[in-house]
């Protein structure tokens, strides 16, 4: 690869190195990582793998499969209930 195809597909940049403040670095050093924080990456994977597995479960569902008539079906025109008429629950 040439440095001209370089230019076309985009620039490469060198990551930052001092993109983390020195008082969390050390902080991180000598603690480790807050538990907190461990739990929600814990919990947001968890969430990722029942999201991803969800979808295998419901191909077996026959409701998801099978629709129902009234889906499948127009409803009533709109000039059925002409514009400015009360409502039929409006007249008890």
């Amino acid at each position: 690869m040439t440095s001209r195809d370089n230019q076309e597909r985009g620039r490469l940049a060198p990551a930052p190195e001092s993109f983390l403040d020195a008082d969390l670095v050390d902080e991180i050093h000598l603690g480790g990582v807050n538990t907190a924080r461990r739990q929600l990456l814990k919990g947001a994977l968890a969430a990722a793998t029942a999201t991803a597995i969800a979808p295998i479960h419901a191909a077996d569902d026959p409701d998801i499969l099978t629709l129902p008539s009234w889906s499948r079906t127009l409803g009533k025109p709109v000039v059925t209930t002409p514009y400015g008429q009360p409502s039929p629950l409006k007249l008890r």
